[in-house]
C-alpha cells in the first residue's frame, strides 16, 4: 500500500483520537467501545473511496494494538490472529466491516522499525 493511503490512515486515525478524547469521561467501558468504533467507522467511507480512487480494492482499517485481541491458543505461532480473539472496539469495527458487506480479514504485518510482527483489520471489495 502506498505511503499516501498509510498517511491518510494515520491522519483519520489521529481525528479519531480526538474525537475519542472529548469521551474518555464516560466511565462504562461497554459505552466507550462503541465511541471508540463509531470514531474509527465514521471515516471508512472516506478511506475506501480514496483507496479505490487510487485503483486499490482493499484498505487497512485498523492497526490493532496488543489490548485489541487476546491470543486464544499461543501453538498458532507470532504471525497468525484469529478475528475471533478480537476485543473491545477492535471486535466492534470487525463485525460493522463485515455487516457493510466489505470482506473483511486479521492480517499479520511486519514492523521493521520495532522489529515485531503486528496485525491489522484489513477490508476488500
Amino acid at each position: 500500500m502506498p505511503d499516501l493511503v498509510v498517511d491518510d490512515l494515520r491522519l483519520l486515525s489521529s481525528e479519531a483520537l480526538v474525537l475519542l478524547s472529548e469521551h474518555e469521561a464516560v466511565e462504562d467501558e461497554d459505552l466507550r467501545n462503541q465511541v471508540r468504533a463509531q470514531a474509527i467507522v465514521e471515516h471508512l467511507p472516506d478511506l475506501l473511496r480514496a483507496c479505490a480512487n487510487m485503483g486499490f480494492s482493499s484498505a487497512t482499517v485498523m492497526d490493532l494494538s496488543d489490548d485489541d485481541y487476546e491470543v486464544a491458543d499461543p501453538d498458532l505461532g507470532d504471525d497468525f490472529c484469529s478475528p475471533d480473539w478480537l476485543r473491545d472496539h477492535a471486535a466492534l469495527v470487525y463485525a460493522h466491516c463485515q455487516s457493510v458487506g466489505l470482506q473483511t480479514t486479521v492480517v499479520s504485518k511486519h514492523d521493521i522499525e520495532r522489529g515485531v510482527i503486528c496485525f491489522a483489520i484489513q477490508v476488500s471489495w
